[in-house]
């Protein structure tokens, strides 16, 4: 989309290292941001079934996944 407006970009690459939690509720109340779940919801049930299902713990945290995430940054200059 940028390049049809015109604009040129930059894209950085990066990764962002896994993150624990410190109890499995915390984990919830994060993925419950990120997917704008209400909590005590039919949708909240799924979540919750589903992370304990997918987390693991590990040093007294808890993960989603050992491996990094890999993540990108796209900038231009306005104008």
């Amino acid at each position: 989309l940028l390049l049809a407006r015109g604009k040129l970009f930059e894209v950085r690459l990066g990764a962002r290292p896994p993150l624990g939690y410190p109890s499995i509720d915390a984990l919830v109340a994060f993925l419950r941001q990120q997917l704008f779940v209400e909590p005590g919801s039919a949708k909240d049930r799924l979540l919750q079934n589903a992370a304990s299902e997918h987390v693991r713990e590990a040093d007294g945290r808890f993960w989603l996944s050992s491996e990094a995430t890999p993540l990108g940054v796209v900038t231009w200059k306005p104008g």
